[in-house]
């Protein structure tokens, strides 16, 4: 782990937005900022620990519902955690 997030080329951006930006949240969460960015996510609980319970569960049961809960929650990650420019207009620069 130390080799891959050790690198010169890995930033954490977690220190970036909480030094540089301001936030009406209780939190630097990427789905509490996304959130309120304008973001949705179809699921009504998405979470990365539920989406591995729901692996575990479709790998045990098949079942097809529960494969399409976690698609979405991936599809939902990728492309709604990409910021829009109405959601950027919100953030206020500190520095």
């Amino acid at each position: 782990m130390e080799a891959l997030f050790g690198s010169r080329f890995v930033i954490d951006l977690y220190e970036i937005v909480r030094k540089k930006t301001e936030w009406p949240t209780r939190d630097f969460s990427i789905k509490t900022l996304a959130k309120y960015c304008g973001f949705v996510w179809r699921d009504a609980h998405p979470s990365g620990a539920a989406s591995i319970e729901w692996f575990d569960q479709w790998v045990r049961s098949g079942d097809g519902e529960v494969q399409q809960r976690i698609l979405d929650y991936n599809e939902d990650d990728q492309v709604r955690g990409k910021p829009r420019r109405s959601g950027r207009g919100r953030i206020a620069r500190t520095a």
